[in-house]
This record gives structure tokens, sequence and C-alpha cells, in this order.
């Protein structure tokens, strides 16, 4: 029955009406067999009875959310004005205040998230969502209610920053702390801005706030830390990254700190460059590491540049390395201006096959300024090799490398 009367228009429904839909709504709660989805759609029809007597229907509203014990709508707030809200308001707030009291988190939450932009129509529900916030044990929620100050309620977000920051350290929820800084500035209905330098600049307690947690080092929130720092306060990020290197090396293995040195600091990249067992919190002490570093190879120094590519020729000279590896190595060679090339053309004459002629098409992209010659081609034909063997053709950086005309199938 409620099904078909919530499919009514909100102009067929007139005060006539109330009496009996009050009753309907009464035996419904008072069946032991009323589900989820009869409750749900007694809501829905209580909704639509605020354009004709808000009083009464804010009443029912509210009986049938106490007795069910959920907001069956999430998204409550749209269906209502702010009007029909505030008229729902006194039993609305007294309904939060009990559930607060009586520590039902979840369902608080429901009622505040389904309310959405009309959260502030219910005088003293603010009051609540703060208090709230400062006792519940969750991180997940406590993320919720600050999220919904911050949109809904930004003079309250303001002056209760900097005590919500301070909880979220005390009880190390540094996820919560990262996710909040990443999406400080966002305001409900507009359009998130992708651009970080576009955003709103972050408050200095948010500030202070990450760089507590990021110099607490946590064993798995670290990154997303730093990642927001990096985000919305690199001048911050960038006095932050030295202080954590100093503390434990091992953070250089996160893509966001040794890409940081990598493109903006490269007088600390030094030490981190070559085959050196580094030991910290994030590492197990017992590997070498090498850099996944790929290109923009020129703001390095020439002492660098041969540093990293001495550490690729450990691992191209390692036979026991898999294939695909050791090819990751060789191709980064062309593209470090400063670094010789003299261990790339030892590998011309490799033992091994695929890696010798990996090498020799790798050469190809490497003139070391040289003028091309088209004419002087060089053909390499493993000494080793069975007849079948292929030999490569090769010039300089601007000719690809080429078959010979013997491999080419006759007409």
């Amino acid at each position: 029955m409620f099904e078909t009367l919530a499919l009514w228009p909100k102009r067929v429904w007139t005060k006539a009406h109330l009496p009996a839909v009050a009753q309907a709504v009464r035996d419904a709660l008072d069946a032991s067999d009323c589900s989820f989805q009869t409750s749900a759609a007694a809501e829905r029809v209580v909704v639509r009875l605020f354009s004709v007597d808000a009083p009464l229907a804010a009443k029912l509203l509210t009986t049938i959310i106490r007795e069910r014990g959920t907001l069956h709508d999430p998204n409550l707030g749209a269906k209502l004005t702010r009007d029909e809200v505030r008229a729902a308001g006194p039993t609305l707030l007294e309904l939060a205040v009990d559930w607060e009291n009586t520590e039902r988190w979840h369902w608080f939450q429901s009622l505040c998230v389904g309310l959405g932009d009309k959260l502030t129509a219910v005088d003293g529900l603010i009051d609540v969502v703060i208090r709230a916030r400062g006792r519940v044990p969750f991180e997940p929620l406590a993320v919720v209610f600050t999220r919904r100050l911050a949109m809904f309620a930004p003079d309250s977000y303001e002056q209760t920053l900097s005590s919500a920051l301070g909880r979220l350290l005390q009880h190390e929820w540094y996820s919560g702390l990262s996710q909040l800084a990443q999406q400080h500035g966002n305001q409900h209905g507009e359009q998130v801005r992708r651009r970080h330098t576009r955003k709103e600049p972050l408050p200095d307690a948010f500030i202070d706030a990450l760089s507590k947690a990021a110099l607490a080092l946590p064993k798995y929130q670290l990154q997303s830390v730093m990642d927001a720092m990096r985000v919305r306060a690199p001048k911050a990020f960038s006095a932050l990254v030295p202080k954590l290197l100093a503390a434990d090396e091992s953070i250089i293995i996160f893509p966001v700190a040794h890409g940081f040195l990598h493109r903006h600091r490269q007088d600390l990249l030094g030490p981190f460059l070559g085959d050196r067992v580094i030991r910290g919190r994030y590492a197990t002490g017992t590997s070498r590491w090498l850099l996944p570093f790929d290109g923009g190879f020129y703001r390095w120094s020439p002492h660098q540049s041969e540093t990293f590519a001495k550490a690729l020729d450990g691992i191209v000279d390692d036979e026991k390395r898999d294939t695909p590896t050791v090819f990751s190595a060789l191709v980064k060679w062309p593209s470090m201006p400063w670094a010789s090339m003299d261990g790339l053309l030892v590998r011309a004459k490799d033992s091994r096959p695929a890696v010798q002629e990996k090498a020799i098409r790798v050469l190809s992209r490497c003139d070391a300024g040289r003028v091309c010659r088209r004419s002087s081609r060089v053909w390499v034909t493993p000494a080793h090799g069975s007849p079948s063997t292929a030999c490569v053709a090769l010039c300089c950086a601007c000719c690809r490398p080429a078959r010979p005309r013997c491999w080419r199938r006759r007409r």
C-alpha cells in the first residue's frame, strides 16, 4: 500500500488524508513483520506530507526514524526545503541528542549525511555534531563529521579545527588527517578544482599537524601524509624532506620522496644512486636498492650519472638476473647524457644472445653528439651464433636498427 501511495503527486494530498495516513503508519510500526521496504515506503509517503502539514509530517517522520532506528533515505535533505526541515527541527534534534548520548554513531552519521545542506536548518544540531566528533572512537566517522562541518558550517569548522586535528594526532589517525588535508576547500555543489595550485591554501594548523604526523614515521600512512603535503603545502614539504631523510633514510623508497629529490633536490640524491644497502624502518637491510628512475637525467651532475650507470652495469652483469630486468637497465643508458657508454659497448659482445641484441639496438640511440652518416653502417654478427642468428644493422641515434637484405623474403 505504501509503495502505491508514495507514487502519488504532492498536489493530490490534502489534509483530509492525514488521519488515515497517520493511522496506517502507526499500524505498520506496530506490526511485528514490518519489513525494511515497508518502513522505507512509509517514510517516502510522510515526506510528501510536509507540503500539507509540516508539524504532523515532522512528528510522523521522527517516529519512523526513532522506532525503526535508521534513516531510510540517504538523500532526505534534497527532498525537503529548509522550512520543512526547520519545522521538524525540534524532534530531529531530540533524536540526534539521544543517539549521540547512547553512542549510536552509525545512525547519527546517517542522519547528518542524509540532511545534507539542510544540516544547519536544525537549530543546535551543529553543536551536537561537534560534540560527537570529539567523542567518536572511529576514525572514518570523525572524518565524516569534520567534512560535514567544513562544507555546511565553515565558521564552526575553523573555530574547532585545531582541536580536531589534535585529536587525530593523539589517536594516530594519520590516514584521516591526510584525507581531510586533500579535501580541504572542497565545497558542496561546487566543481572540485583539478589543479592543486588553484585550491585554497592549507591553514597553518593543517601544515603543523601533517609535519608532526610525518616526523612520527608511521609504518603504513607515511606515503599518504607525504602526498598530502607535497600537493597542498609544497614549501613545507620541501623543508620537511631533509628532516625525514636524516631521521630515516629508508623513506627514499616512497615515490613521493625519491621523485621529489629527482626533480627538485638533486643535491640530496647522491647517496641513493649506488647499490649500497639501505637500512631503516621501511627496509629489511638485506638487499640493495636501485631507484626506478627512467628519465630527466639532464638534471644530474656527471658524477651522479656515472654512479647510477655503474649500478645499472651491476644489474646487467648479473647472469642470474631475469631478462626483462636486464633490458630495463639497458634502455636507461641512452637517457643519461653525462654517463659513459663504454659499459653499454661491452654488452654488444655479451655471451647472452638476447642481451647482446638488445644492447646493439639500444646503442642506436647513443650518438653522443656525433654527426650522423647514414652511409656508414656497422654490421655486427655474433661470432658464437648459429647460421640462423640475427644480424643487426646499426648507425646512430637518428637511424633505426635495420635487418640486412639477406633477411628479406624473396618474392
